[in-house]
């Protein structure tokens, strides 16, 4: 159970592996979420602030936020609607959702709605009421673009620079589309076809250029490394494909060691490191509706623990430490790296670190002396950084001490 120990004269010291609240090193945990027909789900820069999205074909739904990476839900004032997109601000303040349900699913149509507080308030915003497909945002909130299918040939790209007070029609690729996805800054935008191409611009107005000129049936696409690279995912809507990813805009793809799945979501780290992508349509195909992962920009992938079945959105804080997965007809669920926590001696005390990153801050020391109660209590130092890490000192104690990290 412990990861490192140390015996210094009749004393042991252990530490052990870092624990959450809500979820373990490698599992998928559910939380407390409702069931019902989750559809999408976006993620702030720290993982902490949350927005998903319920309206399955059925009936519609309401959109939820949490502000504690998930460890609780809470409706928003948002209308009853068809939700099928969100998307968040990198601090969570700026909200947007759309109103539609993907390919071919054109009698369910709306608008689009934003909020400019965190989900307490919503305000639809004036343009068509279409069936829409996606939506993304600028990490400041102010630039969105959002992708229409008035029907089941065409698409239209709308932008806007102000958070969605005003609209403009984008010169977009007269393509039946699939997905959008923008850079971190808004200004690069990235357009896929189903069937068709995917297109790039570096500018929210036009003109576009493909980056990719193999005509498929490209599904979803995601922007990685600030705008410099793309994820693209070939599939979705009963169509099975790999995953590929480009770190030069399109200039060369690479494609990934991934089983082929009908994908219906990806998402990425800033950096493009850490990948994440789920299926769906698993009660057609039973090597469909999974989850994988990806610690090295694509270069291995590993299949979640989360249950099979119709898994519609995934969403990564910005360091990647952090998933949550949207699934339509059970719920939400959450992935935490949880760090790891070291021991060692100077002098006479004793030394717990662990990383200091984004990923670690929200975890406190905690210590017991008896494994087989529950007295677990948040350590009397409280952390300094040095060297990259977190540590605490502690002079040595008269029994045994078990120390572990738990998230807050």
């Amino acid at each position: 159970m412990s990861n490192k120990s140390l015996l210094f004269t009749a004393l042991h010291y252990c530490a052990m592996a870092a624990t959450s609240n809500i979820a373990s090193a490698q599992a998928w945990i559910r939380t407390s979420a409702p069931v019902d027909g989750w559809t999408a789900v976006a993620s702030s820069a720290d993982g902490a602030k949350l927005v998903a999205a319920a309206g399955g074909s059925s009936s519609s739904g309401l959109i939820y936020i949490s502000t504690n990476s998930g460890n609780t839900w809470a409706p928003t004032l948002a209308p009853s609607k068809h939700w099928g997109a969100v998307a968040s601000s990198a601090d969570g303040t700026i909200l947007v959702a759309t109103v539609g349900l993907g390919l071919h699913q054109v009698n369910f149509s709306g608008a689009i709605y934003t909020s400019t507080n965190s989900g307490v308030t919503w305000t639809s915003n004036n343009v068509p009421l279409v069936n829409w497909l996606a939506v993304t945002c600028s990490t400041d909130g102010r630039r969105l673009a959002a992708l229409a299918a008035p029907s089941i040939l065409t698409s239209y790209i709308l932008t806007s620079t102000n958070s969605g007070v005003t609209w403009s029609t984008n010169n977009a690729p007269d393509s039946h589309g699939a997905c959008l996805a923008a850079s971190a800054n808004g200004a690069k935008l990235i357009f896929s076809g189903f069937p068709g191409y995917i297109w790039g611009s570096t500018n929210p107005a036009g003109p576009w250029t493909k980056i990719n000129t193999s005509f498929q049936y490209w599904g979803y696409v995601a922007s990685l490394s600030g705008g410099t690279g793309v994820m693209a995912a070939r599939g979705g809507a009963g169509v099975n494909g790999p995953i590929y990813t480009s770190p030069d805009w399109g200039g060369t793809w690479i494609s990934n060691s991934i089983p082929l799945s009908g994908w219906s979501s990806i998402a990425a780290s800033v950096d493009g490191t850490r990948l994440a992508v789920a299926a769906g349509n698993a009660s057609t195909q039973p090597y469909y509706g999974f989850l994988y992962t990806s610690f090295d920009s694509g270069l291995t992938w590993t299949k979640a623990t989360a249950p099979q079945g119709d898994w519609y959105g995934i969403a990564s804080s910005a360091d990647g430490s952090k998933l949550v997965a949207v699934k339509l007809a059970d719920g939400i669920y959450v992935w935490r790296s949880v760090p790891s926590l070291g021991i060692s001696s100077v002098n006479t005390n004793l030394v717990l670190y662990w990383p200091s990153n984004a990923a670690s801050s929200r975890f406190v020391l905690q210590a017991n002396e008896d494994l087989n109660t529950t007295n677990w209590t948040d350590a009397l130092m409280g952390p300094t950084v040095s060297n990259q890490q977190y540590q605490v000192v502690t002079p040595p104690s008269a029994s045994n001490i078990f120390y572990r990290l738990i998230s807050r």
